[in-house]
């Protein structure tokens, strides 16, 4: 199980989900959560997504993102803010339009 590390400064640093497949793309997807300072990030996708029960597939992340630039990096508050800190989460919500206009791009669904 996953375990957040307290961001310094959760007002001007965020987390970045970096995905990687294996090299041939058939083993499984390899992650790792890293933290930046917002105005220093390398470039990212950003997730942005309806509530309720509909979730990503694995042919979603396949069409959406090009493969071959590996590893990658992804924000989606649903994984890189974390949820149990009511204090992280707060300070997140209020940066979260910087968060979308310092993406690379940003994908809906």
């Amino acid at each position: 199980m996953f375990e957040y590390t307290a961001l310094k400064d959760p007002s001007d640093e965020i987390r970045l989900l970096e995905l990687q497949w294996d090299e041939n793309e058939q083993g499984p997807l390899l992650c790792r959560m890293r933290r930046f300072k917002l105005r220093e990030t390398p470039d990212y996708f950003a997730l942005s997504y309806v509530w309720g029960n509909a979730s990503p597939t694995q042919e979603l992340f396949r069409t959406a993102f090009d493969w071959k630039s590996k590893p990658f990096l992804i924000w989606a508050d649903a994984v890189c803010v974390n949820q149990s800190s009511v204090q992280e989460r707060n300070q997140q919500v209020r940066i979260m339009h910087r968060i979308y206009r310092f993406a690379s791009s940003v994908w809906v669904y």
